[in-house]
């Protein structure tokens, strides 16, 4: 019993109050019936009056405000003849009221009611008013609202019949027994507030308290995520570097398919951790959209090829139909579309046995929208589990988890990413008749300015013959990996194993690209890349294109990388492709060198 008071003691405490309240709410009421029935007549005579006379004495103002701002060429003449207007009503309804306030009030109204005629056809004639009669008609107006305002005063300041009525002992008795009940309720009342306010200031205290240590819990969330993150790239990036690299060389078709395994396994791992440190993102409110020009073709094409073999190897198809009408270059965040696009047609091939899939991309009936839908003649999904498939680690089935694998987190983060971008992600299905997941996008076609930005894609191998490239990584097997990347485009590469090596190094020698780790012994690569923009803009060399590779890639720690004046950020594992793409645009007139008479200073080709 005593535990359920204090659970409830607030509620308690309130319908206490309540109870308490709405009986002196009830008596003060009683009381209040009975003073007023006494008082109605007169209050409501005194208010016609009061409100006649107060409009008319107002709307003379305004009429004279109306002439001068007039003559004064603020407001045209037409102002004037509806101020005019008015003030003729205002007299009617002050007229009707005479009789209730007096023969003196009849009087003023019966001046008003002369002046009023005597000067309409000077108002409302044919032709603009004479001055001169206006401002008579100006000076007797104003003569008039204040003889009305005196009279006013008079009347209801000395003579007011409420004033008399209140006066009575009767009045006063049930005044007091109002003015007791009302302190009462408000005694009442303010004993329950100030009683709210030290438990609610209590609970305040508590709350933030509570708030510190989630602030803290989340925190302590987002660097177990950031050094998880690092511990698993890092490997992974070795693995899937040394993977890429075996891939090109001759292998008999066992040691192929084993390599494949080994690319599927990690893609899978790594898709993992992108998806865990997505919701990571969403959670916490940091997820960026960057809209950019790109082809919409290109995009989906390429989304479609990736998941073609894995289509045939199941015996399905992969069909792609885009309408002939859409904008060849569009603007929006190509890469979170890529992601969703990935996600959508990776399921329907996975949840799929027989037949197969079909992307279609349209536009809406009125152009305004673009509709990517990605259809299946898999199993479908029941109305129950489409509610809950869009949910962090929720599927349809649990079996599915053990039977395809997989975080749960693809949907999710698929209707996340396109509500960020404006859109929404819907799905329609029943079971045995397929699903259709809708990807629903805003449709803006690049301006030509915008779509000129669009590049083309550069040499699969760009030719950086004389550049030299500085690889500044604490880790031998990341150095091995970058400079096994680089071998065929005939740079020179370079080496550090931490940030102040690489400071030293570009002391003594020019490099043109540095691919700068971030987490190393010494100095840090944040650390070192500012030494090295500061040590630029010193000397006024020109400024190395500084690439960081890292590990770390959560949305805040990429904007403190770019602060300290790296131009990109790569994530580990490094794609080869991704790494030789960066290079080939941002240098894709390079030359060679820089003569041998010119200073020595990095050089760096403009990327357009």
């Amino acid at each position: 019993m005593v535990r359920w008071l204090q659970d409830n003691a607030r509620a308690l405490r309130a319908l206490t109050a309540l109870c308490v309240a709405v009986a002196l709410a009830v008596l003060l009421f009683v009381f209040e019936q009975a003073h007023v029935k006494n008082r109605a007549n007169t209050v409501h005579l005194v208010t016609a009056g009061l409100w006649s006379m107060s409009e008319l004495h107002f709307e003379s103002q305004r009429t004279v405000s109306s002439i001068e701002a007039h003559w004064a060429g603020r407001t045209d003449l037409a102002d004037v003849r509806l101020r005019f207007d008015i003030l003729w009503s205002r007299v009617d309804v002050a007229g009707r009221d005479a009789a209730r306030l007096g023969a003196v009030f009849d009087t003023v109204l019966t001046e008003y009611a002369v002046l009023l005629e005597a000067n309409d056809l000077v108002i409302n004639g044919a032709g603009p008013p004479d001055r001169i009669q206006l401002e008579k008609f100006v000076e007797a107006l104003s003569g008039l609202a204040l003889e009305s305002r005196r009279v006013w005063s008079i009347t209801f300041g000395v003579r007011d019949p409420v004033e008399r009525f209140a006066s009575t002992t009767s009045e006063r008795i049930a005044q007091m027994r109002i003015q007791w009940g009302a302190f009462s309720l408000i005694a009442i009342l303010l004993t329950y507030v100030l009683a709210e306010v030290y438990f609610a200031n209590r609970g305040q205290r508590r709350e933030a308290v509570l708030r510190r240590e989630a602030a803290d819990a989340n925190a302590a969330k987002t660097r177990f995520l950031a050094n998880v993150s690092h511990e698993i790239r890092t490997p992974l990036n070795g693995i899937l570097g040394m993977a890429s690299e075996l891939s090109e060389t001759t292998m008999t078709e066992d040691q192929t398919s084993c390599l494949r395994v080994i690319e599927q396994s990690g893609a899978v791992l790594l898709g993992t951790i992108n998806d865990v440190l997505d919701l990571s993102r969403i959670e916490a409110g940091q997820l960026g959209v960057d809209e950019r020009a790109f082809v919409l073709k290109d995009l989906v094409t390429a989304a479609c090829a990736l998941y073609s073999a894995r289509a045939r190897e199941k015996g399905l198809y992969l069909t792609l139909d885009i309408q002939d009408n859409l904008p060849p270059v569009l603007m929006g965040d190509e890469i979170r579309i890529r992601q969703v696009l990935h996600n959508l047609i990776a399921n329907a091939v996975k949840f799929t046995r027989e037949g197969g899939v079909k992307v279609r991309v349209r536009p809406d009936l009125e152009g305004r929208r673009l509709v990517i839908a990605v259809l299946d003649s898999g199993l479908g999904i029941d109305r129950a589990a489409q509610s809950r498939i869009f949910e962090p680690f929720m599927q349809a089935d649990s079996s599915i988890t053990r039977q395809h694998g997989g975080s749960g987190l693809g949907l999710t983060i698929s209707r996340q990413l396109c509500q960020a971008m404006g859109g929404d992600l819907m799905v329609v299905s029943r079971p045995g008749h397929g699903a259709t997941f809708f990807c629903d996008l805003p449709l803006r076609a690049a301006s030509t300015d915008e779509a000129s930005q669009v590049r083309a894609e550069p040499a699969a191998v760009p030719d950086l013959d004389g550049m030299r490239i500085l690889v500044a990584d604490d880790n031998a097997t990341n150095r091995l990996i970058l400079s096994r990347f680089l071998a065929k485009t005939q740079a020179q590469t370079l080496f550090a194993d931490t940030g102040q090596e690489a400071v030293d190094t570009l002391r003594d020698t020019s490099c043109e690209v540095i691919l700068m780790d971030v987490q190393m012994p010494v100095m840090g690569g944040v650390a070192a890349t500012r030494i090295i923009r500061d040590r630029e803009a010193a000397e006024g060399a020109t400024p190395a294109f500084i690439v960081g590779v890292t590990a770390n890639v959560l949305s805040h720690q990429v904007s403190s990388y770019r602060a300290a004046g790296m131009d990109e950020v790569l994530s580990k594992p490094v794609s080869k492709r991704d790494l030789l793409s960066l290079l080939g645009r941002q240098f894709r007139h390079w030359t060679g060198p820089p003569d041998i008479d010119a200073p020595d200073t990095a050089v760096r080709s403009a990327s357009s």
